[in-house]
């Protein structure tokens, strides 16, 4: 599926994300659930938020993105880190790799931007197909709480500065499991931008669903990457799955 995530794009998403404070969080997470010398599969890796500084942690990393100028982006933040990351144009649902890795994962919604629940379980059981036997995935994902009805929510300011104002505008769709976000960026007069996120979301249920019929099992859940417990009010998600032994091949 075509990626509308261009160069412009690209840039902005890595200036916005680079100084998240979970990043080395992220990172030691998935350090302790993968192996030292382990290989690390990066699903929809974007800029290279997370495969950056992983493979500056000493460990093979390889990023899978269907966006070129995100695929760029990363490349360049690893030559400036003097590390390797690999780059792999191709569409997550269908990953084709000569290599096996001992750990997946796949982070910050990126899971709900594939498609629907058919290409979702597309993308897992493709990388069932690329994990050693007993490896893991691990994905980071919103708990949706949708409200009662299909409705719009907002707009509302997310970002006021001198010189950038940005506003966000939420619609869910109940019947089709789809919240739509519309945000709208001003930086200077007339330079008007705006972007849209579609997320076909799942439940925790429907996720763990998804990953069974992949080949998976789930072995732990949290609210966030410091291992809160995860509970009803979660807002946040990650799940931590095993390969089956026996699993599709």
């Amino acid at each position: 599926m075509p990626s509308g995530f261009d160069e412009q794009w690209a840039k902005q998403y890595a200036d916005r994300y680079a100084n998240r404070e979970d990043n080395e969080e992220v990172v030691n997470f998935l350090l302790k659930r993968g192996r030292s010398d382990g290989t690390y599969l990066d699903l929809c890796c974007g800029v290279g938020r997370i495969a950056v500084p992983l493979a500056s942690r000493g460990v093979g990393v390889t990023g899978v993105d269907n966006a070129p100028a995100m695929l760029e982006v990363m490349t360049e933040q690893a030559r400036s880190a003097s590390v390797s990351v690999g780059a792999v144009l191709q569409d997550c649902t269908e990953v084709a790799l000569d290599e096996t890795f001992s750990l997946a994962y796949v982070t910050f919604n990126s899971v709900f931007q594939v498609g629907d629940s058919a290409a979702q379980e597309a993308m897992l059981t493709s990388t069932a197909r690329l994990l050693e036997p007993g490896g893991g995935l691990v994905v980071e994902a919103f708990v949706p709480h949708p409200p009662t009805s299909s409705t719009l929510q907002g707009p509302v300011a997310t970002h006021v500065s001198g010189s950038r104002l940005e506003t966000t505008a939420r619609k869910w769709d109940l019947e089709e499991q789809v919240l739509w976000v519309q945000r709208m960026i001003v930086e200077t007069p007339g330079d008007i931008r705006l972007r849209s996120l579609r997320f076909h979301y799942q439940s925790p249920a429907q996720l763990d669903a998804l990953a069974e019929r992949a080949g998976f099992e789930r072995v732990a859940e949290y609210a966030d990457w410091s291992e809160r417990p995860l509970t009803d009010d979660s807002d946040n998600r990650i799940a931590v799955y095993q390969l089956r032994s026996g699993s599709p091949d």
